[in-house]
């Protein structure tokens, strides 16, 4: 109900006429088999289905949200929260107050993380940080399919070892 808009009760009752058409047509459908034709999605609507969805509730509650987003990114709100309190922490421990030369110098400090790790590796930064956004994008379905990553195996493996060794130093060990 939430992805379609109505997550209260006043809301359902006024769109009770949306989410049985869409309960009956979009969510679930009741249809008449062609064995000649193996593509269920253009079997014919049972009749009695027919009836049924064209049941009309008498409410007047306006259009359903569309369809529910397929993409499985986190919100932008969620990130901007992650963000500014990464960037608030980084600049508490460097005592800096200024946002922009914060947000800059903590720019600096993940390049210079990143580029001594890519470096140690032969992996450029840049194609480094190339690969990290097509993993996430194929995560997040936020991306066409794209060509094989390269070195996705080994980029995946190196993410799982520092997940085991953040959660070692984090246990005190």
């Amino acid at each position: 109900l939430d992805q379609k808009g109505v997550s209260k009760l006043y809301a359902v009752l006024a769109h009770l006429n949306g989410l049985w058409s869409y309960a009956t047509t979009e969510w679930l459908k009741l249809t008449l088999p062609k064995p000649e034709d193996q593509t269920r999605s253009r079997w014919p609507i049972h009749p009695l289905w027919v009836a049924l969805a064209s049941i009309d509730w008498e409410t007047d509650g306006g259009p359903l949200s569309p369809r529910f987003s397929t993409t499985r990114a986190p919100q932008g709100d969620w990130l901007c929260r992650q963000g500014f309190s990464a960037l608030t922490s980084f600049m508490a421990m460097e005592r800096e107050w200024d946002f922009w030369q914060g947000w800059r110098r903590l720019g600096e400090r993940v390049e210079s993380h990143y580029f001594a790790r890519t470096h140690l590796q032969g992996v450029k930064f840049e194609q480094f940080v190339e690969e990290q956004v097509r993993i996430k994008g194929r995560r997040f379905n936020t991306l066409d399919n794209c060509a094989e990553i390269p070195n996705e195996d080994r980029l995946r493996e190196e993410f799982e070892e520092s997940v085991r060794e953040y959660r070692r130093q984090t246990r005190g060990g």
